[in-house]
């Protein structure tokens, strides 16, 4: 069985090769594509804040968040802090949110 770890770096690499596929990166586009839509679609359904511009940079701070959490996690720390625990992580998840949408 996968761990989550693998299963993310499985996804890295295959958004490396649909580089170098343009048929991979075709179908991956679609699929990705797709997801967003049904995120946003999500969004808007549940009344959460923000209109569409906001859940778009929302999307994608996440995304970039993430993609340096499980791929070089002392990028959001410093070389001076070592990696970054699910406390840091939560923290710059919450600045981001904040500073996206605005408490009301």
């Amino acid at each position: 069985m996968r761990t989550g770890s693998q299963f993310r770096h499985g996804l890295s690499e295959l958004r490396l090769e649909a580089t170098r596929r343009p048929a991979l990166s075709d179908r991956l586009t679609q699929t990705v594509r797709a997801n967003v839509d049904e995120s946003a679609r999500f969004h808007r359904a549940a009344g959460l804040p923000g209109d569409a511009d906001a859940f778009l940079v929302l999307y994608l701070a996440m995304t970039g968040l993430l993609l340096e959490h499980f791929t070089l996690p002392a990028v959001l720390t410093g070389p001076e802090s070592g990696s970054p625990t699910e406390a840091t992580v939560s923290q710059l998840v919450e600045l981001v949110v904040t500073r996206v949408i605005p408490p009301s």
